[in-house]
């Protein structure tokens, strides 16, 4: 007999907790995983918390929360908290935010 391993996804866990899940994926595979993640956060009213740190992504979600050394900076939508003077405070980076025309954003450093 053949045991199945009920995942907390099976058992309707309200809460998906991710740490760098696109780490070393190819495009092709952080755009299905991407896809995946919104299905489950729409379709199952799953919550998804995960850790990131491209900011070009993150710029496509609808809150993120900005933190350096363990310490929230920031929480909000992307353009609220992916501004130029945070990112310098959180990663002692320049860069400035594009927008595009049809309202989407990428860092140009």
């Amino acid at each position: 007999m053949q045991r199945r391993v009920l995942t907390p996804l099976h058992q309707g866990a309200g809460l998906l907790l991710l740490d760098e899940p696109l780490a070393n994926l190819d495009i092709k595979y952080q755009i299905e995983l991407l896809k995946l993640l919104k299905e489950l956060q729409e379709k199952r009213e799953i919550a998804v918390l995960m850790a990131l740190h491209d900011i070009n992504i993150a710029l496509q979600f609808e809150k993120i929360i900005l933190i350096k050394e363990g310490k929230v900076l920031s929480i909000g939508k992307p353009e609220a908290v992916l501004t130029e003077d945070l990112l310098k405070q959180a990663f002692d980076v320049v860069v400035e935010i594009k927008r595009h025309d049809s309202g989407g954003a990428y860092i140009k450093y």
